[in-house]
């Protein structure tokens, strides 16, 4: 009686001794031996996961790269390590004082005009007119090769000027021919085959044109009212030991308390395009959700992945069971040996992800207009990284979580004893909360939190409707009359049997046809804005730069030419805001999409 007593408690001392002896370093080392046997079924898992990682990781190592190449020429992009910009007016004698006593001070003005040939054929050109000190940073690449000064001087009464090589076969030009811009003629002297400041000059709406300031104001067309940039830019230290950043921002802490209603757009060669810049981190988190989007696809894929995982180890749980493992061990080990698996596609993932910027300079670095400086990201592999292992994570331990009710006589009995239908509370708990560190990466990560809020909303209401489609599409089939055609009726049999896996079918096939269509109808979208934008009150020319006192000629001049034509004058002025209910603008906070 003894004896039989003491049974049941050396059977539970066993199964506790077997518990202890799953802790982890025993879980790890099960789920390694049992991955050495080949990673067969982990195909789509893989795939899932590595791309997924590999579209965050490159995008963000690509926008980084980005980053640092503005940061690193900064200065040769702004022409300087500050950048003073007016419109319409040029600086006064004290404001020019106040830039020269900072520094090497030069002067740009940008103005667009109309070049003409002597035949009367004409094309609009973007002028950038130079001082002598023009580029206080980087190099102007002329060809043929000359010096600046040289190929912009005046000689016998002509000035020259270097274009844009696009304005040549434009209006049949060749190096030497003469042009007329305004009351002035140019003699093409060279062709402007790089231009270290470009990004900094903004859009341009034809070729360049530089020439000297001497050559713009020959032309004229610097009356009042002209629509004409005036760029400063001053450069601080000297040319082979440029100033720290600290006195670039102490400058600039200068000129604003010292002129601060100049009415001047100030910028520094650490922010060299503000709204270059917004486009830049708009542009990447748009990137970074698609690629977030197509991970939680596969994630889709990666959730079958797995339940086929369980029923072909079925054996092997069971046995596990019979030797004393805990379900919950059960389920360590499993899921151990999936994030072992995950952890391979990341890391595989991560690696394509950080060589695209090397990829993208070695195959299109020429093409490229702007700077690009490759290297490996950290912070990009981190978060590609995170996001990679949340979403293993979110849709691995649902399917995992029935590893635990699996019975040690599925050893005898596999055919005959279903899997349990939905893991237990337990599991559920952590899907939810494995979800949630997800939705928290999104919203941590993301530079427009009311963005990221909308993107998860959608994505979440995606996952309902879907779910309700797949749940209709089992309702009706299975409601369906009895067809007398065998492969049909098994097929139809197919989708509302149970554990099928109708739900994820719809669920990713749903997800991944509105991702294309929604990529589809935004691209779709801007080509037509672009095409057919206002095609029905667009005007068939249009003139800048019209002086009052020449409106009314100009007007009967074209009454004479197109008498049955349109004509609207539309007055023009150009301001910069100054204060915002008496706030100085440097101090005012405007909503980014007022600002």
């Amino acid at each position: 009686m003894n004896e039989l007593g003491t049974a049941p408690v050396r059977a539970k001392d066993a199964r506790a001794e077997a518990g202890r002896a799953m802790r982890l370093p025993f879980v790890l080392r099960v789920a390694w031996r049992d991955l050495r046997g080949g990673l067969g079924g982990f195909g789509i898992f893989l795939g899932c996961i590595a791309l997924g990682v590999a579209a965050i990781v490159g995008v963000e190592s690509v926008s980084l790269s980005l980053q640092d190449g503005l940061a690193r020429d900064g200065r040769a992009i702004l022409g300087g390590d500050l950048s003073f910009d007016l419109a319409q007016r040029e600086a006064t004698a004290s404001e020019r004082a106040f830039l020269a006593a900072s520094g090497r001070l030069s002067s740009v003005a940008l103005m667009r005009a109309m070049a003409r040939r002597q035949n009367g054929e004409a094309a609009m050109v973007e002028i950038k007119a130079v001082d002598a000190l023009y580029p206080l940073a980087g190099e102007v690449g002329l060809e043929p090769e000359q010096s600046l000064d040289g190929a912009l001087s005046e000689r016998d009464g002509v000035f020259g000027a270097a274009v844009d090589p696009a304005l040549l076969p434009r209006l049949n030009l060749a190096i030497g021919d003469l042009i007329s811009i305004g009351d002035a003629r140019y003699q093409l002297r060279a062709l402007l085959t790089k231009e270290p400041d470009q990004l900094a000059g903004g859009v341009g709406f034809g070729p360049r044109l530089m020439m000297s300031e001497a050559g713009l104001r020959a032309t004229g067309l610097l009356q009042p009212g002209a629509l004409t940039h005036w760029l400063y830019r001053v450069a601080l230290g000297s040319p082979s030991a440029p100033a720290g950043d600290a006195a670039v921002d102490d400058a600039a802490n200068h000129a604003r308390a010292d002129l601060p209603d100049a009415g001047w757009e100030m910028r520094t060669r650490k922010n060299i395009s503000p709204q270059f810049s917004r486009n830049l981190d708009r542009f990447t988190q748009f990137l970074t959700l698609v690629g977030l989007t197509s991970l939680i696809i596969g994630g889709v894929g990666v959730a079958n992945a797995i339940r086929a995982h369980v029923e072909r180890k079925r054996q092997t749980i069971a046995t596990l069971k019979s030797l004393g493992a805990s379900g919950a061990a059960a389920f360590a080990m499993m899921l151990t040996e999936v994030m072992l698996v995950a952890c391979l596609g990341i890391a595989f993932g991560a690696l394509i992800g950080a060589a695209m910027p090397f990829i993208a300079v070695w195959g299109f670095g020429a093409l490229l207009p702007f700077p690009l400086v490759p290297s490996i990201h950290p912070s990009a592999i981190g978060e590609g990284a995170l996001y990679g292992f949340l979403t293993a994570l979110s849709f691995s331990i649902g399917p995992l979580g029935v590893v635990h009710d699996v019975p040690a006589q599925a050893i005898f009995r596999e055919s005959v004893e279903p899997l349990r239908a939905s893991p237990r509370p337990r599991y559920i708990s952590l899907t939810l909360a494995a979800a949630c560190a997800l939705v928290a990466a999104a919203l941590l990560f993301s530079s427009d939190r009311k963005l990221a809020l909308i993107y998860l909303g959608a994505t979440l209401a995606a996952f309902v409707l879907l779910r309700l489609v797949a749940l209709a599409i089992i309702f009706f089939a299975r409601r369906l009359p009895h067809v007398r055609n065998v492969a049909l009726r098994l097929a139809i049999g197919n989708i509302h049997r149970p554990g099928a896996l109708t739900a994820s079918v719809v669920l990713s096939l749903g997800l991944g046809l509105a991702l294309l269509v929604t990529l589809a109808l935004i691209d779709g979208n801007l080509r037509g804005e672009l095409k057919a934008g206002n095609a029905g009150t667009a005007p068939s020319f249009f003139f800048l730069d019209v002086q009052g006192a020449e409106a009314g000629a100009f007007t009967q001049f074209l009454k004479e030419r197109a008498p049955d034509g349109k004509i609207e004058l539309v007055p023009m002025l150009r301001g910069r805001i100054v204060k915002l209910n008496g706030l100085s603008t440097d101090l005012a906070r405007p909503k980014e999409s007022a600002a």
